[in-house]
């Protein structure tokens, strides 16, 4: 399946000549295949982990045990299981997110297999696994989990069933012994009519009525570009994801933009281990504009004119270019020109005074600016070592076979040195 994956991604596809790299299949199945694998294996934990929960009986800690460890964790057949192909009903946005990514995905993939264009089709098709694995996933491992209680769980793992079962089947004429086993594995949550001897057996998806939603596509990827700016800026004062922080400031061109991550603030906060964060219009004091003109409408329009035009433009100060933003328009060198005509842009003026403050732009949100506050305080830093303390115990229990199923009667004797760099010797 991995060859199979490399060479249609190649230019073989093309009629031109490749140089075969094993490098080549082994990022197919690092970027692709163990992904989807690994996320169908936390669907089936998952399930069970659920089930054996609402009706706990004999067995349950052996087959807990199996489950952990990947060994038979077979789901069992269900009285009345999911239909293929389906939407799910949910109020949670990412739950709606990734059922409309998974019906473009479908739509983009019959599109370019009518055309013949093999090449087109792997790129979307790990855009999709990442969306899934890095983004959904990550986001709502939790909730699939039960944090927030057993319908909420119930509801994200339907969904995760439905997007697994879309790239299983869109994956299945590339990958067709994986989507088999795949396949075949999940078949018991499946409805009867659905459970085919084969997934080649069945036809081809098509979109879910009522998945696509544009416009929630659009606030997701914006939320994407403020968590991956906050981790940039995080990076750039080299303070780790596990340390809090406790403000960031998102600068953003106009209102709606602010409701609609407003709409999405509890998952950045999650994911930028943030305390709080501030959507606005308003210019942050770090933040400086600058302006640009339009060239190919200016241009067009000034004719000779647009040159002095320009630079009178550029040399505007920022008091003038809040007065462009909020009026929508300006009179240069005797012509008007309206905000439509000018690419306006925030930049970070720089930190003063050893301030902790740091700046980066939203990339595909012109104008947008996200400023994090870096100062870690006493407290941040102790909450930083609990979590070190946390992950370094959870790979201990990892590497020592003690699975979660054993329960709270297995007992962890922890030793912490009293001593400056402590956590870097746990």
């Amino acid at each position: 399946d991995a060859l199979r994956v490399y060479l249609i991604s190649s230019p073989v596809v093309r009629a031109e000549p490749l140089k075969f790299a094993e490098e080549g299949v082994r990022e197919v199945v690092r970027d692709l295949l163990l992904p989807w694998y690994n996320a169908y294996r936390f669907l089936v934990q998952q399930s069970l982990r659920l089930k054996r929960a609402a009706a706990p009986g004999p067995g349950a800690e052996e087959q807990g045990a199996a489950e952990e460890e990947g060994q038979g964790a077979a789901p069992q057949e269900e009285e009345e299981g999911a239909a293929l192909g389906e939407f799910v009903a949910s109020e949670n946005p990412m739950d709606l997110w990734i059922q409309a990514a998974a019906a473009g995905l479908v739509e983009f993939v019959t599109e370019e297999m009518k055309a013949f264009r093999l090449s087109t089709v792997m790129p979307r098709l790990l855009r999709f696994v990442d969306d899934l694995t890095n983004w959904y996933l990550r986001m709502n491992r939790a909730r699939i989990k039960g944090s927030n209680g057993a319908a909420e769980a119930k509801t994200s793992q339907a969904v995760l069933l439905q997007a697994i079962g879309v790239l299983t089947r869109v994956m299945a004429p590339f990958t067709p012994l994986l989507s088999e086993y795949i396949f075949l594995s999940l078949r018991p949550l499946l409805r009867k009519d659905f459970r085919a001897a084969s997934v080649h057996f069945l036809p081809f998806p098509v979109p879910a009525e009522g998945a696509s939603s544009p416009g929630l596509e659009e606030k997701v990827a914006r939320m994407q570009a403020v968590i991956v700016a906050g981790r940039a800026a995080r990076d750039r004062r080299q303070v780790s994801l596990r340390t809090p922080l406790a403000l960031a400031t998102v600068v953003l061109p106009d209102q709606s933009l602010v409701d609609d991550l407003s709409a999405m603030e509890s998952y950045i906060l999650q994911e930028l281990n943030l305390r709080a964060i501030v959507f606005t219009t308003q210019d942050h004091p770090a933040t400086v504009l600058s302006a640009l003109p339009d060239a190919p409408i200016l241009g067009k329009r000034l004719g000779g004119k647009y040159s002095q035009v320009a630079a009178a433009l550029k040399a505007l100060p920022e008091e003038d270019l809040r007065l462009l933003l909020k009026d929508g328009s300006i009179t240069l060198c005797g012509e008007l020109i309206t905000s439509d005509e000018v690419k306006v842009s925030r930049g970070f003026g720089g930190a003063e005074g050893g301030s902790a403050l740091e700046a980066v732009a939203l990339e595909g949100v012109p104008g947008a600016i996200l400023v994090l506050d870096a100062t870690v305080d006493a407290a941040a830093e102790s909450e930083a070592i609990a979590r070190e303390i946390i992950n370094r115990v959870q790979r201990l229990k990892k590497t020592s076979g003690i699975l979660p199923a054993d329960g709270p009667s297995t007992s962890i004797a922890l030793r912490v040195a009293s001593c400056p760099g402590a956590p870097a010797l746990l």
